[in-house]
C-alpha cells in the first residue's frame, strides 16, 4: 500500500530531483522533505498544494485517496505529439525504470500491469542494457 511519503519520493525520483531541489521548489528545507518521505511528518495544506503543483498531480493522489493517476506526460496519439512539439511536458524525458517502480498504473494493450509484471519488465530491461545494448555501443563507438 502506498503512503503519501512513498508517492512523494517516487514522484521526486521520477523528476530526477534531489530532496534539496524539491525543498527549494516548494519553500521548505531538505529535512522537511525527508520527514515527509519517511512518513515521520505530513505536509501542511499549503505545502501539499505546492507538491501537487510541482508534480502535476492531484492532492487526492498524494493523499492516497485516488489510487490511479493519469500520467501527465502521456499523449493520446502520435498526432498529439506532432501538434504539441513545443509543449515542455512532451520534451521532458524520464527514466523508464523509475516509471516502472513509481506506483503509477501502467497499461499495455489495454491490460493493467501488476507489480510482478513491472518487476519482471524492469529486470529484463536492465539485463538487456547491461548485456547487449551497452556492449554494442562500446563496440561501435570506437
Amino acid at each position: 500500500m502506498n503512503t503519501l511519503g512513498q508517492r512523494c519520493r517516487n514522484l521526486r525520483l521520477l523528476h530526477k530531483w534531489t530532496q534539496e531541489e524539491l525543498a527549494n521548489k516548494i519553500g521548505v528545507t531538505k529535512q522537511v522533505v525527508s520527514n515527509w518521505e519517511r512518513n515521520v511528518a505530513r505536509p501542511e495544506i499549503n505545502h501539499l498544494i505546492s507538491l501537487a503543483e510541482v508534480f502535476d498531480v492531484t492532492t487526492d493522489y498524494l493523499l492516497c485517496i485516488a489510487n490511479q493517476m493519469t500520467f501527465p506526460y502521456c499523449v493520446d496519439s502520435i498526432d498529439t505529439i506532432h501538434s504539441d512539439l513545443n509543449n515542455e511536458k512532451i520534451i521532458k524525458s524520464f527514466d523508464l525504470l523509475a516509471i516502472l517502480n513509481s506506483g503509477f498504473r501502467i497499461e499495455l494493450n489495454g491490460q493493467v500491469l501488476e507489480q510482478e509484471d513491472l518487476n519482471l519488465i524492469g529486470k529484463n530491461i536492465t539485463f538487456l542494457m547491461e548485456h547487449f545494448v551497452s556492449p554494442l555501443k562500446k563496440r561501435y563507438s570506437k
